[in-house]
């Protein structure tokens, strides 16, 4: 996932991201794999590439079922 921020952190980062998914806020805990600043990027947004490492078993079947809802 690309969070786009002003402020990257560095890579190997473990950060907290917070996704809204209709009314509901799921907790993701993160890694950063890769920061762009705005200059070097081709979209001339800087942010941070984040791998998904940890989501609580609730969150997670939340996800899924969401997901499974959109692809019917």
């Amino acid at each position: 996932m690309f969070s786009p921020t002003k402020t990257p952190r560095p890579q190997n980062t473990i950060v907290t991201v917070k996704i809204k998914i209709r009314s509901r806020t799921v907790k993701i805990e993160a890694a950063v794999l890769y920061n762009v600043a705005a200059e070097t990027s081709p979209f001339m947004e800087a942010g941070m590439g984040l791998k998904f490492i940890k989501i609580g078993p609730d969150d997670h079947a939340f996800i899924r079922s969401y997901v499974a809802e959109q692809i019917k």
